[in-house]
């Protein structure tokens, strides 16, 4: 690590889109949080990004993140001319998203199984919506599917209890 400007070093100089997504976090970065560090990983064509001690990014971090994301893919697309997938984080804020959404998706299921009615979530990416489907996809009490065209939500809904034989 570059302690000087606290931004990653290149893990894999060899590695040409390790390489441009390290060059062009730093020189983004550089502007708008110096202070941040950025870790660079790749697995095949997934690449993982995360990027610690960054205020910048705290107020809208789902959107941020979901724009660096696309940002970043296009910059490989463009310098390194290899197609890649990019997952981004800031400051652990997916990890502690993830955890938000499993325990709000449980309660939901938990009052849609009691009021015997459907509930419809807020809308949400794509990304949030797979973590709530996720969960409770081994629930034999609520079914869940999305709604919605452009805004799109998780719908929880109750699944009908067949009556049992006396």
């Amino acid at each position: 690590m570059n302690e000087a400007k606290g931004h990653a070093e290149p893990q894999d100089v060899a590695d040409p889109v390790i390489h441009a997504v390290e060059g062009y976090l730093n020189e983004l970065l550089r502007f708008i949080e110096p202070t941040a560090q950025v870790d660079v990983r790749r697995k095949e064509k997934n690449v993982r990004v995360h990027i610690t001690q960054s205020a910048a990014f705290a107020s809208r971090e789902g959107a941020v993140i979901q724009s660096l994301e696309h940002l970043v893919e296009l910059c490989v697309r463009r310098t390194v001319r290899e197609e890649v997938r990019v997952e981004a984080d800031v400051s652990n804020f997916r990890q502690r998203r993830t955890e938000e959404l499993q325990q709000l998706a449980r309660q939901l299921a938990q009052q849609a199984q009691d009021q015997g009615k459907a509930v419809l979530m807020e809308p949400m990416t794509a990304w949030e919506r797979k973590i709530v489907h996720e969960v409770l996809e081994s629930s034999k009490a609520v079914r869940t599917f999305s709604r919605g065209d452009i805004e799109r939500g998780v719908v929880i809904e109750p699944v009908a209890q067949k009556p049992r034989a006396s």
